[in-house]
């Protein structure tokens, strides 16, 4: 099945509240990548062995990477996430959804 994919980079705390966001409207075809996960994993801790790769993930930038299908209904899925971003259901959620997206752009 072919896919379209979109990438929405944000915060660490952006990642839960964007992927509950997306639920909402059913999406449910996403990938949360939060570097916070890396963060706390030590080299000396009780493992044989951690790549310098896997470290350096604690570095990266958080984002959150939907999936759609090449159907009609992921067409109506794009367009809700599109309509989410413009018009969120609240005041507050409207400033929270503003600021994870600022911090690099575009969806």
């Amino acid at each position: 099945m072919d896919w379209t994919q979109m990438t929405v980079y944000t915060t660490s705390q952006g990642c839960e509240y964007i992927s509950s966001m997306l639920f909402s409207i059913g999406v449910t075809g996403i990938e949360i990548f939060d570097p916070e996960d890396y963060k706390h994993i030590e080299k000396n801790y009780t493992w044989d062995y951690i790549d310098d790769e896997v470290l350096a993930l604690a570095e990266k930038e958080a984002y959150i990477r939907i999936y759609f299908p090449h159907t009609p209904y992921g067409i109506e899925q794009i367009e809700l996430v599109k309509n989410a971003q413009s018009r969120p259901s609240d005041p507050v959620a409207e400033n929270r959804w503003c600021q994870c997206l600022d911090k690099r752009g575009k969806v």
